[in-house]
């Protein structure tokens, strides 16, 4: 365990930059640890840390072992509030799902919370994972089998188990739809797709793309599994699009309450063929997984830009 003492000098002395390390490393390490004076607890640690540096090598130095942590709860009420978890009405449990280690260290993100994301997770050092799909949905059910290994996991290795679902595609600016709706350089953006009273996807203004180069920018996608389903069954240069990532085949009811003529989701649904080449619109079905990688890094970014927080992202495609 990394004592207080440590991270607190450590702090003030080694991660300003590493430009601060090499800069220390060159003048002479040895010196450095020598010059430290003081009874307390930062001094003979840091002391000792460094002379380790300096016997085996500046490659021995993990910046992890030297960054100030984040306090669970900070990141919960942030998160929660930012996100407006209580605003919907969604299977999921929004917010925190299992409790581990306060002090938070290392975010790993992902946008599923199975085993192999939990024990890459673990091998990385990760605290808490913050994940789009958690593992509590709607009602309750028996712990056991790969749940019951799952959870374990978890709390084995002290890791907390964060989930936004519904208010991470919603979210205007760190949302998997807003972030779509950037990627393809939408303007005029605004809040679509009611589901439960509740707006979950986000349309906006085409500028200069053509479908086809939407279609293109969609297949770039992280976990994207290339050869996507579309429906060009619309005008070649969209006019108004809506974006609703993961499975929201269904909106395409809407197009005239929304007044868009291409649809942006993640699942293809039977019907929708059909009901596209009837009613001249456009569909991309850009893939489940694919469309709903972006909104959990855009929230890994903005706590790491507000407490500091370092985050590692998992992928691990689906291919749905």
């Amino acid at each position: 365990m990394r004592s207080t003492g440590l991270v607190l000098a450590c702090e003030i002395r080694l991660r300003e930059s590493v430009g601060v390390i090499r800069n220390t490393l060159d003048s002479g390490v040895h010196s450095r640890a020598v010059q430290l004076s003081g009874s307390g607890e930062e001094n003979s640690e840091l002391r000792a840390a460094l002379l380790s540096i300096w016997i085996h090598g500046p490659e021995t130095l993990e910046l992890n072992n030297v960054a100030s942590t984040v306090h669970l709860n900070e990141i919960l009420s942030y998160a929660n509030s930012t996100l407006d978890i209580a605003a919907f009405k969604d299977a999921s449990m929004n917010g925190l799902q299992i409790e581990g280690a306060e002090q938070i260290g290392l975010l790993a993100v992902s946008v599923d919370a199975g085993l192999s994301i939990v024990e890459e997770a673990a091998a990385m050092g990760a605290n808490a994972l913050l994940v789009h799909h958690g593992i509590f949905w709607g009602s309750c059910s028996p712990v056991s089998g790969a749940r019951k290994k799952l959870i374990k996991t978890l709390l084995d290795k002290d890791i907390s188990l964060l989930a936004y679902h519904l208010p991470l595609d919603a979210h205007l600016s760190l949302g998997n739809n807003a972030a779509l709706a950037d990627l393809l350089e939408l303007s005029n953006q605004q809040a679509a797709a009611p589901y439960q009273g509740v707006p979950i996807g986000c349309s906006g203004d085409n500028k200069d793309l053509t479908f086809e180069e939407m279609l293109a920018r969609l297949k770039k996608l992280e976990g994207s599994p290339g050869d996507i389903v579309s429906l060009p069954f619309g005008p070649s240069k969209p006019r108004r699009v809506c974006l609703v990532s993961g499975s929201g085949a269904d909106q395409l009811y809407r197009y005239k309450e929304e007044g868009f003529d291409t649809l942006i989701t993640g699942e293809a649904k039977q019907f929708a063929y059909h009901f596209c080449k009837e009613n001249g619109l456009n569909a991309i079905f850009a893939g489940h997984y694919a469309t709903e990688t972006l909104g959990v890094k855009r929230l890994a970014e903005d706590l790491e830009g507000r407490f500091g927080l370092p985050w590692k992202f998992i992928n691990e495609p689906t291919g749905i």
